[in-house]
């Protein structure tokens, strides 16, 4: 809720107080996994330019972390470096090639990059898997809407919303599908379905004012690290 003065001050420093402990833990420590909790940590403080440094410094003591490639991809792609991202991700899977949240958040960064038929493909691989993926159906959902596969997109968004009815951006999507086949009525009552579940989502907002002819695009849900 706006306003709400005590949810998120403890977030926040509920991690600086674990950043805070981690940087003690690891002052000298060569494990490489209490490296990247830290930079998850920093991460998670919105500090991504510092997370990847302390990650750089994890792939110096093991260039093979899986760990570490992934959420340096992640940090990445916080900051909208896709490409620098998308590399980061195809070294985690290199590593290992069944890891499915570098294999969706891949398919979000193709995605970023414009290439819907390679994105698709691992949505696809990340449905095959796991078929209850409620990002996966909603990322593969998004990409239909830009593609203009409306009629395909729109199951897509039913069943994510079965799985995760309490997602407003999933809600935004639906909207916007049904915006652009003109069934303005049906968008609406999505729209405020979003904006109940959260009263400060810009895509919902923008979309039930102005009931444009383009509503806002809808947007790829990204795993973070």
């Amino acid at each position: 809720m706006p306003g709400d003065y005590n949810k998120v001050p403890y977030s926040l420093l509920y991690l600086e107080q674990h950043y805070n402990i981690l940087s003690a833990l690891i002052l000298n420590s060569d494990s490489v996994d209490a490296w990247v909790n830290k930079a998850v940590a920093v991460g998670g403080l919105g500090r991504y330019e510092e997370s990847i440094q302390i990650l750089n410094k994890a792939l110096l003591m093991d260039s093979n972390s899986l760990n570490a490639w992934y959420n340096k991809g992640a940090m990445l792609g916080k900051l909208g470096k896709f490409k620098e991202a998308k590399e980061c991700f195809n070294k985690a899977l290199s590593i290992d090639p069944t890891y499915m949240p570098a294999q969706h958040n891949l398919g979000v960064m193709l995605h970023s990059l414009e290439n819907p038929d390679e994105a698709l493909r691992y949505f696809d691989e990340v449905l095959e898997k796991n078929p209850n993926s409620f990002e996966a159906l909603h990322n593969k959902a998004s990409l239909y809407i830009q593609l203009e596969k409306l009629e395909e997109a729109i199951p897509l968004l039913e069943k994510a919303l079965e799985i995760a009815p309490d997602k407003a951006e999933i809600w935004s999507s639906k909207g916007i599908a049904y915006h652009q086949l003109g069934m303005h009525e049906e968008a609406l009552r999505c729209y405020e379905k979003a904006l109940k579940i959260d009263p400060k989502s810009q895509t919902a907002l923008h979309n039930r004012g102005s009931q444009m002819p383009h509503p806002s695009r809808a947007e790829s849900e990204y795993v973070d690290g």
